[in-house]
């Protein structure tokens, strides 16, 4: 009996990455130490040290804020859904890349607004690493030729 994967939608949840946030607070929080060290003036480097830090926790805050959504995909060409709070948006020109256990997507919608995921190890398991990795190589418009066998 022939497989068929024609219904098959790779659905991925998103939510917020705590990973991410600490990231960003490291960052903020190394520049504003490499600031302190330089040898900028005091009375550049003091502020400019407290807007490093500042920036650094208010960019880790606005990220564990972002509502958490979930994608459905066909995969290649097709287009991607997001389901958020606030209904179901169509993403065009997905493009999607895998960085070993990060990955990210990002398409336009209708309007041009750009969306962005980004999925890092504490949000993303093997599982759903993988099945986004096989939606990436299906592509509905375009297949490959099989090889001619030698006779």
């Amino acid at each position: 009996m022939p497989s068929s994967n024609a219904s098959w939608t790779c659905r991925i949840d998103w939510r917020p990455s705590r990973w991410l946030a600490a990231a960003l607070t490291c960052l903020g929080l190394m520049a504003a130490l490499s600031l302190g060290l330089s040898a900028l003036p005091a009375a550049l480097a003091l502020p400019g040290a407290v807007l490093a830090a500042g920036w650094g926790a208010w960019l880790a805050r606005r990220q564990l804020q972002r509502p958490p959504c979930s994608l459905d995909w066909l995969g290649g060409d097709e287009p991607a859904y997001l389901t958020q709070r606030d209904g179901l948006i169509r993403i065009d020109a997905v493009t999607v890349r895998l960085r070993g256990p990060q990955a990210t997507l990002a398409g336009t919608d209708r309007h041009g607004r750009i969306h962005r995921l980004a999925w890092w190890p504490d949000t993303l398991p093997p599982q759903d690493r993988r099945q986004l990795r096989l939606a990436l190589a299906v592509s509905w418009r375009y297949v490959k030729p099989l090889r001619k066998q030698a006779a």
